[in-house]
């Protein structure tokens, strides 16, 4: 039926204690229409791959991420570009780590056929240096469920 259906099946083959664990639930949220995505989005642009999700799911708890929905993306944007000095204008970031303030973005000026570049937003870094994981959000959903959630990229080589 859509393309993250993977992730629908990996959350509900999770045993009960872990889906729903007290801090660090796995959950999908009910997806919203184009025109809702449409009407979110005023004043910023979201990619086609997150409007995508959307559809399927409007925001995500998975473990210790969560996919933000649109007026997260806001707040967040809101408080980083404050400071003109080290941030990009083509990062969009579209997850959090719960708890540690890492943050997980595109960066809108870099793609393949897999989509955009998604980075890796650690909080000791200003956004100028935040380093690339991997392309596209299938992409990177994909591989943190064959990684059960945990950092991928932390083992790379």
């Amino acid at each position: 039926m859509t393309d993250f259906s993977f992730l629908r099946d990996y959350i509900h083959a999770l045993p009960d204690e872990t889906r729903n664990h007290p801090e660090y639930p796995f959950g999908l949220r009910t997806g919203i229409s184009e025109p809702m995505i449409h009407q979110a989005e005023a004043g910023i642009a979201v990619p086609s791959e997150l409007k995508q999700f959307y559809r399927f799911s409007y925001g995500a708890m998975l473990g210790e991420y969560e996919l933000l929905v649109i007026p997260q993306i806001k707040e967040v944007l809101t408080w980083l570009s404050s400071d003109r000095e080290f941030w990009r204008d083509s990062l969009l970031p579209f997850a959090r780590v719960i708890d540690t303030g890492d943050l997980i973005a595109f960066d809108l000026d870099v793609s393949n056929n897999n989509g955009l570049q998604v980075l890796d937003g650690f909080h000791e870094f200003a956004p100028t240096e935040w380093k690339g994981i991997c392309f596209g959000l299938k992409t990177w959903l994909l591989k943190m469920v064959n990684n059960d959630f945990r950092p991928f990229w932390f083992n790379a080589t």
